[in-house]
């Protein structure tokens, strides 16, 4: 039985990494508003994933605080929850990056909020 390091799905678009050490991004969501499967909604066209990963990295050179990726894409392309837009593996759900440090499920933010970053406030 050969196991696959990276999943992917049946247009061999491959899931965004869950949890790489030391990244520079966290994941978070929800599919159908079940606890635990933002991962199902995570599949990324490999062009996509070729530039977060170059966001990701430019990000590190510079912060050490994580932004957020939520949603993407599920398996196949099709439309799901909120996400009609999110269906070629190209679309991405972003959160703003919080100046407290917290990530994860607990994260969630809006730019109005003052934890968040604005574009008038240095980032790092």
């Amino acid at each position: 039985m050969v196991v696959p390091i990276q999943p992917k799905d049946r247009r061999g678009y491959f899931m965004l990494p869950q949890a790489p050490e030391q990244a520079g991004y966290y994941v978070y969501g929800n599919l159908h508003g079940v606890s635990g499967t933002g991962r199902l909604a995570q599949y990324a066209h490999p062009n996509m994933l070729t530039y977060i990963f170059q966001i990701e990295r430019e990000w590190q050179a510079m912060c050490d605080r994580k932004f957020g990726i939520g949603s993407i894409s599920i398996d196949g392309g099709e439309a799901f929850d909120k996400h009609k837009t999110h269906r070629q593996g190209i679309e991405m759900d972003c959160r703003p990056v919080r100046k407290d440090y917290v990530t994860g499920q607990s994260a969630r933010c809006t730019y109005r909020d003052k934890v968040c970053t604005t574009r008038r406030q240095q980032l790092c």
